[in-house]
């Protein structure tokens, strides 16, 4: 018996005769053929004989966004979200679909996430909803590397700078993970810098219009 008082049985196998939390006739747990776990529903034959079984469902994938946020400098490009988001699924292999949104925050012809297709999975950015929905069945180290490699890019010179929150929910056919989420914070762009020449401007009586500094420089990033 485990510590709790539960006991393993599979279909067919006897069990024993003893009275756990006042159930004269346990409740076991088993496996099927298909290596599905069920759970009894107190109906033995009485022989001890497990004899029927309801179905426990299978768990979710699970999608982990890294600890902190990410910093959108203007005019970054296109910058991972999350490229150290994790993700396992302990009842199946393979993923189906995902969706990363922009849920929070999302501005409408500035904001863009990017993916590129790869390992069979595909998607494009929806600019009406702030998402993308990956599609193709690959395993889950696949979809973690596609997860890992959606970026965001600011458009706008002047981006807003209120923070975005992008979510990531992963479906494995039977069942949707629980959301995560990443915080992106855009950056507004530096002041234009300003450099003068040395030496100063010696201006001779009559001598017309003359350049106050010929060498100044600007830069704007």
């Amino acid at each position: 018996f485990a510590a709790d008082g539960v006991s393993i049985f599979s279909p067919g196998s006897t069990v024993p005769s003893v009275t756990l939390g006042g159930l004269s006739t346990p409740h076991g747990l088993a496996f099927d053929s298909q290596g599905d776990l069920f759970v009894s529903n107190n109906v033995f034959a009485g022989n001890g004989t497990v004899s029927e079984f309801e179905a426990i469902a299978p768990g979710p994938p699970v999608v982990t966004a890294s600890s902190g946020g990410l910093i959108y400098p203007a005019n970054s490009g296109a910058v991972a979200v999350d490229s150290r988001i994790a993700l396992i699924d302990t009842d199946s292999a393979t993923i189906t679909s995902a969706t990363v949104a922009i849920s929070s925050g999302y501005v409408n012809g500035e904001d863009v996430l990017a993916f590129t297709s790869r390992n069979g999975i595909s998607g494009s950015f929806d600019s009406a909803t702030g998402s993308i929905i990956l599609t193709g069945t690959a395993n889950v180290a696949d979809y973690r590397t596609a997860l890992a490699s959606v970026a965001y890019a600011n458009t706008q010179q002047d981006a807003t700078t209120a923070s975005r929150t992008v979510s990531f929910t992963v479906f494995d056919g039977t069942s949707f993970s629980k959301t995560t989420t990443k915080t992106v914070t855009p950056l507004a762009p530096a002041p234009p810098l300003r450099t003068t020449s040395a030496g100063t401007l010696y201006y001779l009586p009559n001598s017309g219009a003359q350049p106050i500094n010929p060498a100044i420089s600007l830069t704007d990033t």
